[in-house]
C-alpha cells in the first residue's frame, strides 16, 4: 500500500494539466478556427517551458485524448505533424461546434 502512495503523490502535481490542457484548446479555438494537438503543444512550451519545452520529451498521445474528448469538438480532417520528432503522423484538426470560422 505504501509503494501505491507513493506512486499517487508522485503524481500529484500534475493532477491539474488535463484541464490546464483543454482550457488552452478552448483559447485557441474561440475564434472558430481549425487547431491540432501541435498548436495546443506550442502554448504549453510557452506557459510551463519546464514541464512541456522543447527539449522535454512527452509522448503525444499521453494528452492528445482527453485534450479534444467531449460533446464540445468536432474533428473537421487531418493534418501532418510538425512537431519534433513525430515524423509527419497524421493528427486531427478540431474545431469547436458551433464557432463561426
Amino acid at each position: 500500500m505504501t509503494s501505491y502512495n507513493d506512486m499517487l503523490s508522485a503524481h500529484q502535481p500534475f493532477e491539474t494539466y488535463p484541464e490546464q490542457i483543454r482550457e488552452i484548446a478552448r483559447e485557441l479555438g474561440a475564434d472558430g478556427s481549425e487547431i491540432s494537438a501541435d498548436d495546443v503543444r506550442r502554448v504549453l512550451a510557452v506557459r510551463f517551458p519546464l514541464e512541456f519545452g522543447p527539449d522535454v520529451a512527452i509522448p503525444r498521445r499521453n494528452w492528445m485524448g482527453s485534450c479534444f474528448a467531449g460533446e464540445e469538438w468536432e474533428c473537421k480532417g487531418w493534418t501532418r505533424s510538425k512537431a519534433k520528432g513525430a515524423h509527419m503522423n497524421p493528427i486531427r484538426l478540431w474545431a469547436l461546434k458551433g464557432r463561426n470560422q
